[in-house]
This record gives C-alpha cells, structure tokens and sequence, in this order.
C-alpha cells in the first residue's frame, strides 16, 4: 500500500486500537509475562529476469516488469510484554525443506516449509 492511501485510511484505526488495547493492558490483573504480541510478515521475494531499474515510489507503476517470479517467505515472531521471545520461524513455499534456503542460517531461528508459503495448524504447533 503506498504511504498517500496509508496515511488516508489506516491512521484512526491504529490509534484507535491501541486506546483500547491500552486500556486493557493498564488493568492491574493483565500481568507483563502474560501478555504476547505474535506478528506475521509475508516478504514477497523477487528474482527479475529483464534488466533492473532504480525509480521513485510515484514511478514503481511505469517501471514494473513484466518477466518478474516473485516468491512468498513468511515470517512468524512472538515477543512477550516483559521482553521474553521465541525465536523467529520462516516458513518456505515448498512441499521439502532444502538446505540451500538458508546460506548463513541463524542459530536458534526455526525454519518450516508449506506449499503455500504461510503457516498452518502442524507448522505452528511445532514452533510454539
């Protein structure tokens, strides 16, 4: 989403939340290391095959290839009030796991695969 629409649509929403969400944390029985903020990024990875062209964010709709194989990773972290976390899972689109994924893996990062690319039920369960 570009920033013109972000700013237009997305603004209230947030702040609007977070005045309810801090209202429940504010409670004195919502405890620190009960609560968690677990987040899901999909990183949409791209490999062009036509040549490479620097643009403006105004100018990506010009410039946008047609020969362009995109690839979604996904990305799962859980971070608790008072600082604990799991370490981060990244789930690959493919039905076997390869070792050439992850060149300098991370140590302790867990790393899952699935056709789609996101998580589901087995992936999660493991993770956790």
């Amino acid at each position: 989403m570009d920033w013109d629409r972000h700013n237009r649509h997305i603004y209230n929403k947030v702040i609007d939340s977070f005045a309810v969400i801090g209202k429940e944390l504010a409670s004195p029985v919502v405890l620190a290391e009960n609560t968690y903020s677990v987040d899901e990024a999909g990183i949409l990875s791209s490999v062009l095959n036509s040549l490479k062209v620097l643009a403006g964010r105004h100018e990506l709709k010009t410039h946008r290839g047609a020969c362009v194989e995109r690839t979604l990773i996904t990305s799962i972290e859980c971070i608790s009030a008072d600082s604990r976390h799991l370490k981060p899972l990244i789930i690959w689109p493919a039905t076997t796991h390869r070792s050439t994924w992850t060149t300098h893996p991370t140590r302790g990062w867990h790393y899952g695969h699935c056709g789609s690319g996101y998580t589901d039920t087995m992936i999660s369960l493991h993770w956790i």
